[in-house]
């Protein structure tokens, strides 16, 4: 058998000749998939870019009558909670110290989805204060160590 965990770097570009045959075991370790063990949490970090903070108020209307017509503005509810379930998942999975949430301010009045001229005007200083005021916790994440070169299969192969 052979201990996939122990294998040398790949030295070459070649692939495996089409037509190869190989019989494998694998066996599958515990721990070390969820972000649980301690190098996993050394390794895994996750920024969550927020879609904004937007108050969702849920109308008499709403509750009274329902229907289609008094509930169409529920995809601003589902947006945000799915956004925030995802984040909230992503932190159970890695431990909260392992994710960052950056989140927009509350516009008013809201910025449509089609007004590109006003997301721009207030979206782009709304991103650079969030840099400065959680730049130095970002960078310490996920700039502090160089990554290796990109180098594509395509070129390796030759």
């Amino acid at each position: 058998m052979f201990d996939m965990n122990d294998a040398e770097p790949q030295k070459t570009g070649e692939l495996i000749p089409d037509g190869t045959f190989a019989k494998v075991t694998m066996i599958v370790r515990p721990g070390g998939i969820d972000g649980q063990s301690e190098i996993d949490q050394a390794l895994l970090k996750a920024p969550s870019l927020g879609c904004g903070d937007d108050k969702y108020i849920v109308s008499r209307a709403e509750i009274t009558k329902g229907g289609l017509w008094h509930w169409k503005r529920i995809i601003e509810a589902a947006m945000r909670l799915q956004s925030l379930a995802a984040t909230n998942q992503v932190r159970l999975l890695l431990g909260p110290p392992s994710v960052i949430r950056l989140d927009a301010p509350i516009f008013e009045p809201k910025i449509p989805m089609d007004d590109w001229q006003r997301s721009v005007a207030e979206f782009v200083p709304a991103a650079d204060a969030a840099i400065i005021r959680q730049g130095e916790q970002i960078a310490a994440m996920f700039l502090k160590d160089t990554a290796a070169p990109f180098v594509p299969i395509s070129s390796a192969v030759g």
